[in-house]
């Protein structure tokens, strides 16, 4: 028995030893996490605000406190400027139900307003701790929302505006990412939704809103998990063409559309046809995800003068019509042949529309939103710059108000056709403060 353990524990001890001196394959370092890349999400949160309403008819004016909840879906991308800087864009979408209703002052007519739609396009620039990152963010902001000013005595609704209110937004946030894939955040936005001006017979009603928006989101990041920079990055250049990255350009071009007004006040009609000159820039981000297809998000701001003139109809009141800024927020899918790009375009519109009938008559000065598509054409000139030809089609819906009757009073619709030739400027943030 004792020459067996004696034995046994020779065999362990050699083993052992021999053991030892064999090669052990060293477990894989786990790869070091990293914001860069593009991403979707949604989100839900609350939102309140402060509405206002002047309507120097009764006199009345008001104010109210809007709140409830939304939810929709966001799509982003984000870039390493630095070791821990994070510079990104986001476009976001929500849903909800943000409303209040109470009297007027003095306290003959009762007001409500309700915003059910709402977006942003902003820029987001944050500090990164490994998987925490830090915010701040900013850019445009719209709001659909339905407001009245009810009078009792006469049952009906003497203001009633059923239209968009665009602006601009600021706020911040932090995010987390648990996953190399996934990430959840915090997020707070105010924004600031501008005014709505609609005059009839020389009285000008007005209302004015601001929002803010606590937001929870959870957002999943698309392809391979790469390194985060421990400094400005130096990216080797690629050898074949890729559409991959951030892009920014300016674009001139041709509109041309169809307005049209119902006026049940005067009993008449005005159709006109704005047309004209317009100039903006555009930036956006493309993702080429297949050997062939890309990906991207666009917004553009564009500048002009697309205006008619005429006479309503069976009255002739002289009648003028004017979209002065208009612009969207896409998605692009396209098709690339090496340096050529076919894409398909869609997304949300706006415009800034002035109108006028007979010396304000009837008048409106306000924001349209609505839908776009369209496509386009794309040719990269060298790994930094491309030209483009692309054509929009947009619809505007149908908006109402009221003035003093129980059934709509105004209302209008528009829809736009858009030709521009544009030129991009494709770029890495790290590259240009490199100087490269």
């Amino acid at each position: 028995m004792k020459k067996i353990l004696l034995g046994s524990a020779f065999v362990f001890m050699t083993s052992a030893a021999f053991a030892a001196d064999m090669p052990f394959k060293a477990a894989p370092a786990a790869a070091p996490f990293s914001w860069a890349g593009f991403y979707i999400g949604g989100h839900a949160g609350y939102g309140w605000g402060d509405y206002k309403m002047a309507d120097p008819f009764g006199p009345v004016t008001g104010q109210l406190d809007p709140k409830g909840w939304l939810g929709g879906f966001q799509i982003g991308y984000n870039d390493y400027i630095a070791r821990n800087w994070v510079l990104g864009s986001e476009v976001d979408f929500s849903w909800g139900n943000i409303k209040d209703d109470g009297p007027a002052s003095p306290a003959i007519a009762n007001l409500s307003t309700k915003t059910d739609f709402m977006g942003t396009a902003r820029a987001r620039l944050g500090y990164a701790f490994d998987r925490t990152l830090i915010y701040a963010t900013g850019g445009m902001a719209w709001a659909h929302v339905k407001s009245s000013e009810f009078v009792p005595f006469i049952v009906s609704n003497a203001f009633a505006p059923d239209t968009y209110h665009v602006g601009w937004t600021l706020g911040g946030g932090i995010e987390y990412a648990f996953d190399p894939r996934w990430s959840v955040k915090l997020e707070y936005l105010y924004s600031d939704l501008g005014h709505y001006t609609q005059t009839v017979n020389g009285t000008a009603r007005r209302e004015d809103l601001t929002l803010n928006t606590v937001k929870v989101g959870l957002n999943y990041r698309f392809g391979d998990p790469a390194p985060a920079p421990s400094a400005l990055p130096v990216k080797a250049r690629p050898a074949a063409w890729t559409w991959n990255g951030s892009y920014i350009g300016a674009h001139a071009g041709y509109g041309w559309g169809k307005f049209h007004e119902d006026d049940n006040v005067f009993a008449v009609t005005t159709d006109l046809d704005p047309n004209g000159w317009f100039g903006g820039f555009q930036t956006g981000y493309n993702w080429q995800y297949a050997p062939n297809w890309v990906f991207g998000i666009e917004t553009d701001s564009s500048f002009g003068s697309v205006k008619d003139n005429g006479t309503a109809s069976p009255n002739p009141f002289t009648a003028t019509s004017k979209i002065d800024q208009f612009g969207t927020v896409r998605a692009r899918l396209g098709y690339a042949m090496d340096r050529s790009l076919l894409y398909a375009t869609g997304g949300f519109a706006w415009a800034h529309l002035k109108f006028n009938k007979s010396t304000n008559t009837t008048s409106w000065d306000t924001y349209e939103g609505g839908w776009t598509l369209g496509g386009g054409w794309e040719y990269a000139i060298d790994a930094k710059w491309s030209a483009k030809v692309e054509y929009l089609y947009a619809d505007f819906g149908h908006r109402s108000d009221f003035a003093g009757v129980t059934v709509a009073a105004l209302g209008t619709k528009l829809t736009m056709n858009t030709v521009k030739a544009g030129l991009n400027y494709k770029f890495d943030l790290a590259d240009l403060l490199r100087g490269r």
